[in-house]
C-alpha cells in the first residue's frame, strides 16, 4: 500500500514558461535603442560585462548562450570575494548549499544542489552531485573539500547532467578547472597573517621548458590556524566540582587548555606539463598532493535528554547517562530538567548549567574511553583529523581531421584518512567513534567530436570507464555496542553517451543527447572483537575470545557480501532560441540518477540489502539576457522536477525473524516533486563599480510515501534535507583611483540562507536556522600591478550560527559545529 499525496503539476511549468516569454515581444525594440549610434557608445562599452567561456556541452560556449543554469566564477571573482575553499563558493551561488560533514563525518563535503545530494560519508552510497577538477570525476564526498589553488574558473551546472557529466550528477555538477602552463614565464607569491595565528602562504610558477613545445605551472600552498573553539580539562576548570565527585584529570601542563577545535593544518601542491608538438596534438599531465593534519570539526554540547527522556527504559534510567565510564556516584550528565553542568551555551533553552562559561565555542571532549565496555585497555584517539591525497591525470587532444577531434582523460587517484568523534564532548565515554577509511579509483575517458552541414551540427560520442575500490573501518564505541569495522566496497561503471547540437537557423538551436549506464556495488562487511593482546594479534575474531564483551548480533554479519547492480538511460532534450543577440530563451527536459547501492549498516545478515538509484526528470525553462550595452545581465531559471524512489535510512520494516529485535535499512521509500527559481545578476554601472546578486527559491514536496517511510516519521509536511526555501546574495565594489600610484578597491558582500533540515525526518534536532554573513575586502594594488595587498573581514556582525548538528539516542545528547565567529586577516601579494 502506499499512501498518495499529489500529482505532478505540469501547468507550473507552462505558466513559468509563459512568463519568460511573454518579455520576449517588448525587447526587439528595446534592443534597438541599445545598439543604436550615440555620443556615448565608447563609454558604455567600457562598462560591459566580460564574456565568460564555459565547456558545459564539451564544447567552448559563451556563458549567455548556453542553455543550462550555470554560475561560472572567473580567478578574478574567486579573488574578489576572498574564496579559498570549495565551501566559499555556495554563498554566490543560487539553490548550492555546501557545509562541512559534522564531526563524525571527517573531512567530507555535504553538497546539495536543488535538494539534491548526499551527507552520509559511507562508500555504500553515492554523491548526488557531481564533483570535477579538469574533467576528472571525484567520486566520493570525503576528500571533496577542494582548496581553490591556482584556479582559472569554477562551473556550477544545475539540474540534472546525466547525458554530459554522467553518474551521480543528478542535482548538478561542480567543475573546477585549474590554470594551464601557457608559457609566459610568470608567477607570484602570496602571504596571510590573521586571526588565531592564521598563517598561509600560496605561490605559482609558470616556465618554459622547450619554447613554443614544453611548458611547465607548479603551485603550493600551506595553511595553518589554530581553532576557534576551545577545549579544556573539566576538572581543571571545576575544581570544586572535580574535588566534590573525584573527577578524573587528564592536564599534563600547566594550564587547563587540552586542545582546540576547528583549526587548520594543512599543504597541497599541484603541478602540470602542457605539450603542444603542433597545431593538431595537445596533452596536459598533471599531478597532485594533499596533505591534511587539521584539528577535529569544531562541536560542542547543546542539550541532554532527561531522565524522562522518551526512550528510556527503567534500567536505563537508573543507570543514566547511559554507557559512561564515569566513576559510580559521578557528576550526572544532565538533572531531570536537562539542565547539564557540561553545556556552556545553548540555542534551543535553559539548559547551559556550566558554572565556568557561557561561550558558546568551548567543549569538554577528551577523545578517551578509560572504561571500554569491552573489556579491553582505555584508549585515546588521536584529536585531528588527517587526509592524504594523491591523483595524476594525462588529458589529450587530437586533431584527427580538419573537424574531427578526440579528446582522452585518463586518471587515478588514491587517498586515506582518519579521524574520530567524541559524541558528547565531554570527558563521559558515552560514544566515540573512529573512522580508518582509504579509496582508490580509475577512470578513463574517450570523446569523439566534430561538426558537419556547414557546421551547423556539433556531434559529440564517447565512452567512460570507472573502477574503484574502497575501505570503511574503524572502532564503534557504544556501550553495548562495541566492534571493530573493516567493510571493503569494490565498484565499477561503464557508460556510453552521444550529444548533438543543430543550429536550424541562426536563431534557432536544438540540442538533444542520451546516455547508457552500467554499474555495480559489493559491500564486503568485516566485524572484528576487541584487541587481542592476550595472544598478540590485533583484533580478536568474531565472535571475540578471552570473554571479551562485543556487540553479538554484528558477529554474524562478519564475512556477509552485499550485492547490487544496476543499468540506466538517462536523456535531455533542449529548444533554444535567440530573439536577438541580447536575449536568449530555452526549454528542456533532462534525466540524472544517484547509484544504488547496498545498506551498510545491518545488524543481522538478511538486513545486508541492496537499494535501488534515486532518478530525477527535470522540466526547466530559462532567459539569459543582456542590458544596457552588456552592462548589466539578468539570468533566469525556472524548474519542476519529479524526484522518484528517494533514498533514505529507516529503523522499521524490516521482516524481522525469530529473535531478532534491532532494525536498520537504508531503502528506497517515496517520490516527490522539487520546484524553484533562480535568477543572477551582473552588473557595471560604472567601469569602476561592480555590482553582483542572485536569488533562489525551492519547494519540495512528498507524492508518494511508502509505510516504510510514513514508520520511519516521514510525513507529507516534511522537506529533502540541505535544501533551503530561500538563498540570496549581494555583492557589490568600486574601485578608486589614487592618483598614478595605485588603486584602492572596497567591496562588501552579504549572503543569507534560509533554515534547513539535516535529515528526512525532519525535527528539532536536525534543524538548522537562516543566517546572514556580512564579509568584507579592502584591496590595495600598486600602479603596474605588481604588488598587491588586502585586508579582510569575515563574519562582520559576529552572527553565532551553526553548520550541522548530530544527535546520538545511544546518549540521548545533541552536539553542534559552531562556525567561525568574525576574523580578520591582512594578505601581500606579489607578481612577477
Amino acid at each position: 500500500m502506499r499512501i498518495r499525496l499529489g500529482s505532478p503539476r505540469y501547468g507550473w511549468v507552462a505558466a513559468c514558461a509563459a512568463s519568460v516569454l511573454a518579455v520576449v515581444p517588448r525587447l526587439p525594440a528595446q534592443a534597438a535603442e541599445q545598439t543604436s549610434a550615440g555620443p556615448d557608445d565608447d563609454a558604455a562599452a567600457s562598462n560591459a560585462i566580460p564574456e565568460v567561456i564555459v565547456e558545459a556541452q564539451y564544447r567552448k560556449q559563451d556563458l549567455q548562450n548556453t542553455p543550462i543554469s550555470i554560475t561560472a566564477l572567473t580567478s578574478a571573482a574567486l579573488e574578489a570575494r576572498g574564496s579559498q575553499s570549495v565551501l566559499d563558493i555556495a554563498g554566490q551561488t543560487p539553490n548550492l548549499t555546501l557545509e562541512r560533514g559534522v564531526a563524525a563525518n571527517g573531512p567530507t563535503l555535504q553538497a546539495f544542489i536543488r535538494g539534491v545530494g548526499q551527507s552520509d560519508f559511507n562508500y555504500a552510497f553515492e554523491p548526488g552531485v557531481g564533483m570535477y577538477v579538469d574533467d576528472v570525476y571525484y567520486s566520493t564526498i570525503t576528500g571533496s573539500i577542494f582548496d581553490l589553488l591556482d584556479l582559472s574558473r569554477i562551473e556550477v551546472l544545475r539540474g540534472p547532467q546525466g547525458t554530459l557529466e554522467g553518474m551521480n550528477s543528478m542535482g548538478g555538477a561542480i567543475k573546477l578547472y585549474s590554470k594551464l602552463p601557457n608559457g609566459e614565464n610568470d608567477g607570484f607569491l602570496e602571504a596571510t597573517y590573521g586571526s588565531f595565528n592564521r598563517a598561509d602562504f600560496r605561490g605559482g610558477v609558470n616556465l618554459t621548458l622547450v619554447p613554443d613545445q614544453l611548458f611547465a605551472r607548479v603551485a603550493g600552498v600551506t595553511r595553518h590556524q589554530e581553532g576557534y573553539v576551545k577545549d579544556y580539562d573539566y576538572a581543571c576548570t571545576h575544581p570544586q566540582l572535580s574535588a566534590t565527585y573525584s573527577i578524573p584529570t587528564s592536564i599534563t601542563n600547566s594550564g587547563c587548555l587540552i586542545g582546540r577545535e576547528g583549526g587548520t593544518n594543512y599543504q597541497g601542491v599541484r603541478a602540470s606539463l602542457r605539450w603542444v608538438p603542433n597545431d593538431r596534438l595537445e596533452g596536459v599531465v598533471a599531478a597532485d598532493f594533499t596533505s591534511d593534519r587539521s584539528e577535529p570539526v569544531p562541536q560542542t554540547l547543546l542539550y541532554v535528554g532527561s531522565l524522562t527522556a522518551p526512550g528510556l527504559s527503567a534500567a536505563q534510567q537508573a543507570r543514566y547517562p547511559i554507557n559512561t565510564s564515569a566513576p559510580v556516584n559521578g557528576l550526572p550528565l544532565a538533572n531531570s530538567a536537562g539542565v547539564s553542568p557540561y553545556i556552556a551555551y545553548s540555542p534551543f533553552g535553559p539548559y547551559a548549567g556550566d558554572p565556568f562559561t557561557r561561550s558558546p565555542y568551548v567543549t569538554y571532549g577528551t577523545f578517551t574511553d578509560v572504561k571500554p565496555p569491552d573489556g579491553s585497555q582505555p584508549y585515546s584517539d588521536p584529536r585531528e583529523t588527517s587526509l592524504d591525497s594523491y591523483g595524476v591525470s594525462a588529458t589529450f587532444h587530437y586533431q584527427l581531421a580538419d573537424k574531427l577531434n578526440l579528446t582522452s582523460i585518463s586518471s587515478y587517484r588514491r587517498y586515506s584518512a582518519y579521524w574520530a568523534s567524541d559524541f558528547d564532548a565531554t570527558q563521559l565515554s558515552n560514544a566515540l567513534l573512529s573512522y580508518d577509511v582509504w579509496h582508490w579509483q580509475f577512470s578513463e575517458e574517450l570523446r569523439l567530436a566534430g561538426q558537419f552541414a556547414h557546421d551547423r551540427v556539433d556531434w559529440v560520442v564517447g565512452g567512460f570507464y570507472f573502477d574503484e575500490r574502497s575501505h570503511y573501518g574503524g572502532r564503534v564505541d557504544q556501550g553495548s555496542q562495541e566492534f571493530f569495522e573493516s567493510d571493503i566496497i569494490p565498484g565499477n561503471n561503464k557508460a556510453a553517451f552521444a550529444n548533438v547540437g543543430w543550429h536550424v537557423t541562426d536563431e534557432l538551436e536544438l540540442n538533444a543527447g542520451v546516455r547508457y549506464t552500467k554499474e555495480t556495488k559489493d559491500f564486503e562487511f568485516g566485524r572484528l572483537g576487541a584487541p587481542n593482546t592476550a595472544v598478540g594479534g590485533p583484533y580478536q575474531p568474531c565472535p571475540p575470545l578471552n570473554g571479551a564483551v562485543v556487540f553479538a548480533p554484528v558477529c554474524a554479519i562478519n564475512g556477509v557480501v552485499g550485492h547490487f547492480a544496476n543499468h540506466n538511460i538517462d536523456y535531455r532534450a533542449v529548444v533554444q532560441y535567440t530573439w536577438v543577440p541580447q536575449l536568449m530563451t530555452y526549454a528542456s527536459v533532462s534525466t540524472g540518477f544517484k547509484g544504488g547501492g547496498v545498506n551498510p549498516r545491518p545488524f543481522y545478515p538478511n538486513q545486508a540489502q541492496p537499494f535501488n538509484p534515486e532518478k530525477l526528470i527535470n522540466y526547466e525553462v530559462g532567459l539569459k539576457s543582456a542590458w544596457l550595452n552588456q552592462s548589466l545581465t539578468a539570468n533566469l531559471s525556472l524548474f519542476d522536477s519529479r524526484y522518484s524512489a528517494i533514498q533514505l535510512a529507516v529503523g522499521t520494516g524490516c521482516n524481522l525473524q525469530p529473535g531478532q529485535t534491532l532494525c536498520s535499512l537504508y531503502l528506497n521509500t517515496g517520490d516527490g516533486h522539487l520546484r524553484g527559481a533562480e535568477l543572477e545578476l551582473h552588473a557595471r554601472p560604472t567601469s569602476k563599480m561592480t555590482i553582483d546578486a542572485s536569488a533562489s527559491y525551492l519547494h519540495f514536496s512528498y507524492s508518494d510515501i511508502t509505510p516504510a517511510a510514513a514508520a520511519a516519521g516521514i510525513t507529507s509536511r516534511m522537506t529533502t534535507p540541505f535544501s533551503p526555501t530561500v538563498k540570496a546574495d549581494l555583492g557589490i565594489q568600486y574601485e578608486l583611483g589614487l592618483g598614478s600610484a595605485a588603486t584602492l578597491t572596497p567591496r562588501l558582500d552579504l549572503a543569507h540562507q534560509g533554515s534547513l533540515y539535516q535529515s528526512a525526518a525532519n525535527n528539532w534536532t536536525n534543524r538548522l536556522p537562516g543566517y546572514t554573513v556580512l564579509n568584507a575586502h579592502l584591496t590595495w594594488t600598486a600602479a603596474d600591478a605588481k604588488w598587491q595587498a588586502v585586508l579582510e573581514g569575515t563574519n562582520l556582525t559576529d552572527k553565532l550560527y551553526y553548520t550541522g548538528t548530530s544527535f546520538t539516542s545511544n546518549a540521548y545528547t545533541l552536539v553542534g559545529s559552531p562556525a567561525a565567529p568574525r576574523e580578520w586577516s591582512v594578505t601581500l601579494k606579489r607578481f612577477f
